[in-house]
């Protein structure tokens, strides 16, 4: 995964679900990618921000996101606000 592709799965992880919704998380990432594209398809983009992000265990749980699936695991704890 990319430097930038990292930066944005720890920013994803970092705002929770509620102060900031899929859609606005979306809104966000298209704007990002009219400034600087990617070689890869908003698909893969979103998958792999997705996955990281919850890797990350952080403040987001992935609600709304069409990328993690009802049934994708959790890491424990997922939700939690660290220090």
């Amino acid at each position: 995964m990319s430097d930038r592709l990292r930066a944005l799965a720890q920013l994803n992880a970092s705002l929770d679900d509620e102060a900031f919704p899929i859609e606005a998380r979306h809104a966000a990432l298209d704007a990002y990618r009219e400034r600087l594209p990617f070689d890869a398809g908003l698909a893969r983009i979103r998958s792999q921000i997705a996955s990281q992000s919850l890797a990350r265990d952080h403040r987001w749980r992935g609600e709304g996101c069409v990328e993690v699936g009802a049934d994708a695991p959790r890491a424990p704890g997922s939700g939690a606000v660290r220090d």
